[in-house]
């Protein structure tokens, strides 16, 4: 039995599970067309104001850019597809689902690294903008961060089309796991690090008579903390789909465990439309620079 085969053999089996449950395929196709508008809108809308303001042109925003667009992505491509997914279960399509699931694994994984892994670098970032002070724009240039980004990407691209070919129904195996809790430690380290650095900083200053601060505490604790509250919308919408994974791992196949995958997905992607309220709450530059972007539209 070849690949396919095997395929609709275990699409067919979902379908018999989940026959008396379809309703909750409607729904999910309802709420991934919700967040791929917000997705969609809200990261477009982001990315557009980054790019034409001139003030925004630096690393940090750099790695945001790279962020928004994977998170864009999410709700051009991603949703789209489980949308499709849900509507070849909805029609006993089995077929139609093993032609549509391998490049969904792959966005999936894909997107998913991504976002860990720009995520651990945002923290490397805040933890470098505090240690190195005002030697920070000297050591962390725009053209070495572009390089990380572009590394970032190869890198996830290579995991994703690995993945698809070695195992097609595990849209995140073990592998793929292994490397997102890397990362996630990766970057509660870093975190970590810079509020450690942060506390020492602010009791030298003190200590000072009158204190000195030749560095914006203020500024850079407000931004270290929008970008921890980023991390952990990521983390809180990644922790279901690593519960379903675990659980499809440990548990036999069943309606229950293939409901919980395909809202566990739902919830990933959730991430993608939280993010862009989390940039115009937390970055005044960026909510200046969207709202200037609409009025003059």
């Amino acid at each position: 039995m070849n690949i396919f085969e095997t395929c609709v053999a275990y699409a067919a089996y979902i379908v018999q599970l989940t026959s008396s449950v379809r309703y909750l395929f409607i729904l999910n196709v309802v709420m991934n067309g919700i967040l791929a508008l917000t997705a969609t809108l809200g990261n477009g809308l982001i990315l557009v104001a980054i790019l034409r303001s001139q003030n925004l042109q630096t690393p940090s925003y750099l790695l945001i850019t790279s962020l928004s667009f994977a998170d864009l992505l999410v709700g051009l491509v991603y949703h789209p597809l489980q949308i499709v997914l849900n509507v070849f279960f909805l029609q006993n399509n089995v077929h139609g689902v093993c032609k549509i699931f391998k490049t969904f694994n792959f966005i999936s994984i894909l997107l998913g690294l991504l976002s860990f892994i720009m995520a651990a670098c945002i923290s490397i970032d805040r933890y470098l903008a505090l240690r190195l002070m005002h030697r920070y724009r000297v050591v962390v240039t725009k053209k070495k961060v572009g390089f990380m980004i572009l590394l970032a990407w190869s890198l996830g691209i290579g995991l994703a089309s690995y993945s698809t070919q070695t195992n097609l129904f595990l849209c995140y195996g073990t592998v793929i796991f292994s490397i997102l809790v890397v990362f996630l430690l990766l970057t509660c380290f870093f975190y970590f690090k810079a509020m450690r650095a942060l506390q020492l900083y602010s009791l030298q200053v003190h200590a000072q008579h009158p204190p000195n601060y030749g560095f914006d505490v203020l500024k850079y604790k407000k931004l270290l903390k929008t970008m921890f509250l980023i991390f952990g919308c990521l983390l809180f919408c990644f922790l279901p789909i690593l519960c379903s994974h675990i659980a499809r791992l440990n548990l036999d196949l069943s309606r229950e465990t293939i409901l919980v995958y395909f809202a566990a997905h739902v919830t990933l992607a959730l991430n993608s439309s939280v993010n862009p309220v989390i940039y115009l709450i937390g970055f005044k530059e960026i909510r200046q620079a969207c709202k200037k972007l609409i009025l003059n539209y």
